[in-house]
């Protein structure tokens, strides 16, 4: 498989397809330096990036060292397939794991996360003549997805937070 190469700010580079991109790619740095500006520590232990795709926040933010684990997961498999070549050929396989799964629930217990960030769905319908790619990023069916995090994240997360 042919993958696109992103070589982040420091180096690291994150392998993705074309269709496992759903628009981290572009807000990756603005949400970064509102962590930076906004959040409660210079670098955080363990974060989770919901809805990750190929990852982009998540690579970003081990690469400019805002994060020192990252815990990865997504409904679509080809994307978390682009997640753990990244792992694997940047030799950082001990910085993070990737999970083929739309629901916190549905990720094994691997420690407390002290962030999480995300770009989930964010339509509740979809409309019919859209592609299957914008269906799959965009929409989550009566707010489900967007229920079951909400309903589970809590008992994930640190005491800080």
């Amino acid at each position: 498989m042919k993958y696109k190469e992103e070589i982040l700010l420091n180096g690291l580079v994150r392998y993705h397809n074309p269709v496992t991109e759903g628009g981290g790619e572009w807000m990756k740095y603005g949400l970064i330096d509102a962590i930076q500006k906004h959040g409660s520590k210079e670098c955080y232990d363990r974060a989770y990036e919901w809805c990750s795709g190929s990852a982009p926040i998540g690579f970003a933010m081990l690469d400019q060292g805002i994060a020192n684990h990252i815990t990865l997961a997504d409904k679509f498999e080809l994307a978390v397939n682009d997640c753990n070549y990244t792992l694997v050929t940047n030799d950082i396989t001990h910085k993070g794991e990737a999970f083929l799964s739309d629901t916190v629930a549905g990720i094994p217990d691997t420690g407390k996360w002290d962030l999480v960030v995300s770009n989930p769905p964010h339509c509740e319908t979809v409309s019919w003549n859209m592609s299957e790619h914008h269906k799959r990023i965009l929409g989550d069916p009566e707010w489900k997805t967007h229920e079951e995090f909400y309903a589970n994240i809590r008992p994930r997360l640190t005491d800080d937070a």
